[in-house]
């Protein structure tokens, strides 16, 4: 389980022990509750401003969704942006460019090619890579 996984599993625990409603997060965020539902499943994004909203309603610091994640998720983390942290300006714009793509393909569920330049197969919607058989 991810870090964000983690998270948001919390904040659906500390709802429900805490007896409220997603109708009554999405009211305290002024959104729907199917807006809300994405949110809390990661399907949209949480701002700070939403963060902070929803710990006022639950009563508890913001903190308190973050604390407690797991060390391994924490050590990726940090493995991660210090490894980002070393990059060349242009090391950095690239890996942002793949995670962007990488994004997109997860939201889209389109499958991302190990190989560069040759699409998952099935991702061009015929069922084979661009690349021909020769």
């Amino acid at each position: 389980m991810n870090m964000q996984e983690e998270v948001l599993k919390k904040l659906s625990t500390m709802r429900r022990k805490k007896g409220l409603t997603k109708d009554a997060l999405a009211e305290a965020l002024g959104c729907g509750t199917s807006e809300y539902t994405k949110k809390e499943k990661g399907a949209a994004p949480i701002s700070t401003g939403e963060w902070i909203k929803i710990a006022e309603s639950m009563n508890v610091p913001v903190c308190a969704f973050f604390s407690n994640v797991s060390m391994e998720s924490a050590k990726d983390s940090n493995i991660l942006l210090h490894g980002y942290n070393r990059l060349s300006t242009k090391g950095r714009t690239a890996i942002m460019a793949l995670l962007n793509a990488f994004l997109r393909a997860q939201w889209s569920g389109t499958k991302v090619s190990r190989k560069p330049g040759v699409r998952a197969r099935g991702s061009n919607g015929r069922g084979a890579s661009r690349r021909s058989a020769a």
